[in-house]
C-alpha cells in the first residue's frame, strides 16, 4: 500500500482521522518510502526561523534599471522555500523600463518615498504606506522623479524569475 493509496482508502471509507491514523501508522513501517517524504520526517523541524539585519545584506545594482539597487534579504540562502523577499532602492531619477513576468506575482510594499509605477495601461503614484499587487504577465514599470529616494518590499514566489524587457 503506498501513501497514494492510503489517502484513498480514507476517502472511500469516510474514515474520521482517528481511524485513519491508526491504519496509516500500522503500514507505513511497511511502506518503501524515501526519507525525505515519509510523512514522520519533518523537514519544517530542519527549518530555523531568521532574524536578519538588512544593513548586513549586500545591495547589488540593478543591472537593467537606472539608479536601482536590489538587496535579496530572504532566499533559499536564509532556507525560505516557497516566497522571497527583496528589498529595492530607486534613487532620485531612477528608472526601470516598462517589463514583464509571465510566471511570477509581486506583491510589494513601499517603506518610505513615493514613485511612478506603469500598471498595464495605468499610471499610479504609489507612497509610503502602499501595498501593489502585480500579476504575473502584467507590463510595469518604475520611475522616481522625486527628489527623495524610495525604498520597497518585493516578495515573490521561490525560484528563478524570468523578466522580459519591452522598452529602453
Amino acid at each position: 500500500m503506498d501513501e497514494v493509496a492510503l489517502y484513498n482508502l480514507r476517502e472511500s471509507r469516510n474514515l474520521d482521522m482517528m481511524d485513519f491514523l491508526f491504519i496509516y501508522f500500522e503500514e507505513i513501517p511497511k511502506l518503501n518510502i524515501k526519507e525525505d517524504v515519509h510523512p514522520s520526517n519533518d523537514k519544517m523541524s530542519e527549518k530555523e526561523s531568521v532574524v536578519l539585519d538588512s544593513d548586513d545584506v549586500e545591495t547589488e545594482k540593478v543591472e537593467r534599471g537606472e539608479k536601482i539597487w536590489i538587496q535579496k534579504l530572504i532566499t533559499d540562502d536564509e532556507g525560505a522555500g516557497n516566497c522571497f523577499m527583496r528589498k529595492f532602492t530607486l534613487k532620485p531619477g531612477a528608472y526601470m523600463p516598462l517589463h514583464q513576468h509571465d510566471d511570477t506575482d509581486h506583491v510589494q510594499y513601499i517603506l518610505e518615498g513615493k514613485m511612478k509605477v506603469k500598471l498595464g495601461d495605468k499610471i499610479e503614484v504609489a507612497e509610503k504606506g502602499d501595498a501593489l499587487y502585480i500579476p504575473s504577465g502584467l507590463l510595469h514599470s518604475y520611475e522616481n522623479p522625486y527628489e527623495e529616494k524610495i525604498k520597497f518590499l518585493c516578495v515573490v514566489p521561490a525560484g528563478e524569475i524570468h523578466t522580459e524587457i519591452k522598452d529602453k
